[in-house]
């Protein structure tokens, strides 16, 4: 049964002295929690050490259920354990980076294969949007100058994880697609896409960043009966039931592999390439040819009368 953390991550029920060896071994980066939106934050860390601790505030809009942690920018150290130290029930890392934390071993806060990428999902809570938690970070090594980390938070939909990336609006028009963002580290990612068309929309067309294609595209409740035509480098979701306007629907994919880099280059999201009136719409569309016609045939009758 999963509870959810209180309103504050400084209702700390840890002991004055374990709080003061906390303190020594991950020097605290800040006083204040650094915000952490829709498709993570970068943190400039610059050299140091291999114990890192942060505040991290979720501001993505949705129930966190996990987070995730790239070290990146440079000839870095490996990521071998995430930790909050204020759940006395312990989190368990995805030691495989597949979403879930069904395999064997993965049951401490632990990397059992340490990479510059490292999952830590919540076991006994849920982190509500405008939260903050406390994380521990341990590397392999200290970290050189230059040093970043990129983290996000993330949710889970079908028993899997998946990295909130940031959302966008479809628009029915050539060249008004929604470039989608894919943070560095990430390869199980979430977008919430809305329907900013006029009409309601039936299909939507997804397209990879380059070089890097899909291995899986779903949609979530409560379009999870939705048809998707995955052929790696694109994608076609047919949408079941149809998006209506100003509706938003989850998609979940996964990438062939993790990004090396942080970039805003790829185009992953493409406007919908159908969308039909739904039953309000015709009768709007209806009722004004049935305006139109009949203003007409007034006019046309008039004009007779006048010239008679």
């Amino acid at each position: 049964m999963m509870s959810t953390i209180p309103g504050s991550s400084f209702a700390f029920n840890l002991r004055p002295v374990q709080l003061l060896v906390l303190t020594l071994l991950y020097p605290a980066s800040g006083a204040f929690a650094t915000d952490v939106p829709r498709g993570g934050v970068t943190i400039d860390v610059g050299a140091g050490g291999n114990l890192l601790q942060y505040e991290l505030k979720n501001t993505t809009g949705k129930m966190a259920t996990d987070v995730t942690v790239t070290v990146f920018n440079g000839a870095v150290p490996n990521i071998t354990g995430l930790d909050n130290p204020n759940q006395a029930q312990g989190d368990h890392v995805d030691d495989n980076n597949d979403g879930d934390d069904g395999d064997s071993g993965e049951t401490d806060q632990t990397d059992a294969t340490p990479d510059t990428t490292c999952r830590m999902i919540f076991k006994t809570y849920t982190l509500p949007d405008t939260v903050s938690m406390t994380l521990n970070i341990t590397l392999s090594g200290n970290t050189p100058a230059g040093t970043k980390l990129k983290v996000r938070f993330s949710h889970e939909d079908s028993g899997k994880h998946w990295d909130l990336c940031m959302n966008g609006n479809l628009f029915f028009a050539p060249g008004t697609d929604y470039e989608l963002p894919i943070p560095v580290g990430s390869h199980r990612l979430n977008t919430e896409a809305m329907n900013g068309t006029g009409m309601s929309v039936t299909r939507i067309n997804l397209g990879a960043p380059s070089g890097n294609p899909f291995t899986a595209v779903t949609t979530e409740a409560p379009f999870q009966s939705s048809v998707v035509t995955n052929s790696g480098s694109s994608a076609t979701i047919a949408l079941s039931p149809a998006l209506g306007i100003g509706q938003t629907v989850g998609i979940d994919f996964v990438l062939a592999s993790l990004p090396t880099t942080d970039t805003t280059s790829a185009s992953v999201l493409a406007p919908p390439y159908s969308a039909v009136p739904s039953l309000n719409e015709w009768g709007v569309a209806i009722f004004t040819l049935l305006l139109l016609t009949t203003g007409g045939l007034w006019l046309y009758l008039r004009r007779r009368t006048t010239r008679a």
